[in-house]
């Protein structure tokens, strides 16, 4: 008991320093700051209501994700993924020196070294790992298609083109996934609250609150810490545990 009594009075009082610090910070530093110090409010309880009982407010968490969440990494989608990053990092490379820098000399020998020692690097790395090396025939490839001017005029041409006509299908397809990552997130965040709510919680974020409101009003984040603190005690003993019976084992019985 005294362990569940601690863990609430130390939640509430983190709650209602961190709501306050935040409103008097929102007051001093927007324009129109004083008319939403409600915020900070909002977050002191919202503080409160998590971190007490924190291990069962993640445990909550995990065991909703795994219930509602059907996405896991792919790890050949985002190896693919990275490689295509580098790829189109090197093209983008080869672009600039085209473009950007075609009258800048010193410029474009130093953007060679730097991708010439990452090569080396690269290549470095490869014999190391015992890694298989590109045959001659694939390092022609890379030089004819790779370079600057077929960069510039050959791929930079067919890369918009085949944007443009994948924009629409991407389009709706982007909108549909936002759709789907929605009603996701609406389902595992209604999963986690029954999961993790509780009457303690209830508390927390009352108190919290209440202390952050004062601390603003007081014009410090400390005595709103122990207005909280305060008030999160006389909430447990009388009205918790006397009034409304509340089995002092973390509010769940």
């Amino acid at each position: 008991m005294q362990r569940d009594f601690w863990s609430l009075i130390l939640a509430c009082g983190f709650g209602a320093f961190v709501g306050a610090f935040v409103s008097l910070e929102i007051a001093e530093y927007f324009q129109y700051g004083r008319y939403f110090w409600g915020f900070g409010v909002i977050i002191g309880g919202l503080f409160g209501y998590v971190s007490v009982d924190f291990s069962d407010f993640r445990e909550g968490l995990v065991l909703a994700y795994k219930r509602t969440v059907a996405w896991r990494p792919n790890w050949a989608i985002l190896g693919t993924s990275f490689l295509f990053f580098i790829t189109l990092s090197v093209v983008l490379s080869n672009a600039a020196i085209f473009i950007g820098y075609l009258n800048n000399w010193e410029a474009v020998l130093k953007i060679l070294a730097l991708s010439e020692s990452i090569s080396l690097l690269f290549v470095l790395l490869c014999v190391a790992e015992g890694c298989d090396m590109p045959s001659h025939r694939d390092m022609n490839k890379v030089i004819l298609y790779g370079n600057p001017i077929s960069v510039v005029f050959l791929w930079l041409p067919k890369g918009l083109w085949w944007s443009m006509k994948r924009a629409p299908s991407a389009v709706v397809a982007a909108s549909l996934c936002l759709v789907g990552a929605g009603q996701e997130t609406v389902e595992f965040a209604t999963t986690a609250f029954r999961y993790v709510h509780s009457r303690r919680r209830t508390i927390c974020f009352g108190c919290a609150a209440l202390g952050a409101a004062v601390g603003y009003q007081a014009g410090s984040a400390v005595i709103g810490a122990s207005v909280g603190a305060t008030l999160g005690a006389v909430e447990y003993q009388l009205v918790a545990i006397h009034w409304l019976k509340v089995v002092p084992n973390g509010g769940r019985a």
